[in-house]
Parts: C-alpha cells; sequence; structure tokens
C-alpha cells in the first residue's frame, strides 16, 4: 500500500495568521528514564574560601611566629642579663673584700708603725733626758724646788729627800740653789733614800710635800702618746 502524499498550497494571506510552534527548551525537555542533572556545585566560591583561610592562616602562623620569636628573644635577653648582672655582682664583691681586707691591712700596717714610733720617740726622749741628767744631775731637783716655792716661802724648814748617789753632791750645792728660792729664809736638809730612782726626788716642808717620780712621768707621757695615736 503506497503512502499517500498531501500537498498544500502555501498562502501568503495565511502566513500571518498560522501559529508558529515553538520547540521548548532543552532543558524543559524531559526524557522518561533519563536520569536528571546534577547541580553544579560553587567549584570557584570554595575556592576563594579556601584561599581566604588558607591566607589567614599563613597570617596567624607568622603573627604567632613573631610573637613566640619575641618572647624567646626577651627570654634569652634577661637570662643573660640576669647572668652578667650576677657576675658584676660576684666581681664587686670580690673587689670590695679585697678592699676590705687591703684596709685591714693598711691599718694594721699602720698602727704597728704607729707604735714602732711612738716606742721610738719614747726612747729617744729617755735618752735625750738620760743625757741631759747625766750632764745636770741636779736640774730636776731645782726644777721641782721652783714649783713649790710659792708655799715654801714662809716655811721655817725643808727636807729634800734624794737617791743615794745624789744627796752628798747636793749638799755641797744648798748654799748655791738658795738664790733660786728667792725669799726662802728657811733651813734646808738633803736627806737620801736608797729606793728612789735617779733624777726621783721629795720636798717636805710642815704642812705638804711635792715629790718628782720619772716612772710616772714617762708612763703619763706615753699616755699621752697614746690617746693621740688613737684619735
Amino acid at each position: 500500500m503506497q503512502a499517500s502524499t498531501r500537498v498544500q498550497r502555501f498562502s501568503f494571506v495565511s502566513f500571518g495568521q498560522e501559529k508558529i510552534q515553538v520547540p521548548p527548551p532543552v532543558e524543559e525537555i524531559a526524557v522518561e528514564g533519563a536520569q536528571q542533572p546534577v547541580e553544579a556545585k560553587p567549584v570557584l566560591q570554595e575556592r576563594i574560601v579556601r584561599e581566604e583561610e588558607l591566607h589567614r592562616a599563613r597570617s596567624e602562623g607568622r603573627d604567632q611566629g613573631y610573637k613566640e620569636g619575641v618572647a624567646a628573644a626577651e627570654a634569652k635577653f634577661n637570662t643573660e642579663t640576669s647572668k652578667r648582672e650576677e657576675a658584676v655582682k660576684g666581681v664587686l664583691e670580690a673587689i670590695a673584700n679585697r678592699v676590705t681586707i687591703a684596709a685591714s691591712e693598711h691599718a694594721a700596717y699602720v698602727k704597728e708603725r704607729q707604735d714602732i714610733l711612738s716606742r721610738a720617740v719614747v726612747t729617744i726622749a729617755r735618752k735625750v733626758a738620760g743625757d741631759a741628767l747625766k750632764a745636770e744631775p741636779y736640774a730636776g731637783i731645782e726644777a721641782t724646788l721652783r714649783e713649790c716655792l710659792a708655799v715654801i716661802t714662809g716655811e721655817p724648814k725643808i727636807a729634800i729627800t734624794v737617791p743615794s748617789g745624789t744627796a752628798a753632791g747636793l749638799r755641797q750645792r744648798v748654799d748655791t740653789m738658795r738664790p733660786l728660792l728667792g725669799g726662802f729664809a728657811g733651813e734646808m736638809v738633803v736627806e737620801e733614800n736608797a729606793e728612789l730612782q735617779e733624777s726621783d726626788c721629795r720636798v717636805e716642808w710642815g704642812s705638804g710635800y711635792v715629790s718628782r717620780d720619772t716612772a710616772a712621768l714617762w708612763s703619763e707621757i706615753e699616755n699621752i702618746i697614746s690617746r693621740t695615736r688613737t684619735l
């Protein structure tokens, strides 16, 4: 059986009146049994988010590393500073100890020198005094008489006690000593005492006496020198 072919005559009149069938969009064509298309993921947005997170992580990592580096540097600096301070402190303490020891040694040396000098002064003074006594054995006695002149002027008698080695020579000088006593017109008696030291003497009158004690005199001189040394 042959298929019949129908030919329709084209008319310009009906051309504008006919409804043209427009095929639906491809997206609206549903093929029965076909799998629905999967919604596309926002790959670009996800990539941007990941890059921002990575940038932020790197920035935070740099900040954290910087802070840790600064903290480590400060800790190291503080530790080294503390060590240097301890070292300097130790050196200063050692210097202070050495200075203290040196000062003590110097003070001991000075004291020893002062003691030696004081003894030397006293020794020299004793030597000079001894030489003077030998040259003028009666000078000390005459000086003692002049010291008590004010109280013996009106006395009727005075007794001069001297060491045994000086008594004989002093008796011969009694008359020559009277002019030294000014207005004294009383009796002068010379007595001797073997217990007296050389250059010692004792002058007595009715109401009192005065004595010359060389040992006590030197002791007082040494005390004065010792007090002067400690000032």
